[in-house]
């Protein structure tokens, strides 16, 4: 894919929140002006296999991630007991509903770091 990064915004009707996915090149080069959050702290939630471009956003964020999670990329981790570990380390972290979290990786990270998450009212940017 090539092109100026495109904003792909996903809400349910009648909700609040909103998911934002950015696709396209560069975005690791500088990702931090796509991620946003009302408070300016993020949970990371990424897997082994998205380690790299997870550490490109972390240096982005320096300083404003609250903590950083990595799980299971398989589709077999798509386990209430994965949900467990993201939302016990946000809760150590303290993370509020004014926070956001970044997935960075595929669907699992996507569909169990942050949609889960999202149903606590907590902002959901990702990175493909």
């Amino acid at each position: 894919m090539t092109g100026k990064p495109r904003r792909i915004a996903a809400a349910a009707p009648r909700e609040s929140w909103e998911s934002l996915l950015w696709i396209g090149t560069g975005l690791l080069g500088d990702p931090g002006p796509y991620l946003v959050s009302r408070s300016g702290r993020f949970l990371l939630v990424s897997s082994a296999g998205s380690r790299g471009p997870a550490d490109a956003v972390a240096r982005a964020l320096a300083g404003r991630v609250l903590a950083r999670v990595e799980i299971d990329d398989r589709e077999e981790a798509k386990t209430l007991a994965t949900v467990s570990t993201i939302a016990d380390a946000a809760l150590s972290a303290g993370v509020r509903r004014d926070d956001a979290v970044v997935a960075v990786g595929g669907g699992v990270v996507s569909d169990v770091g942050a949609d889960q998450l999202r149903e606590l009212g907590i902002e959901t940017p990702r990175k493909p």
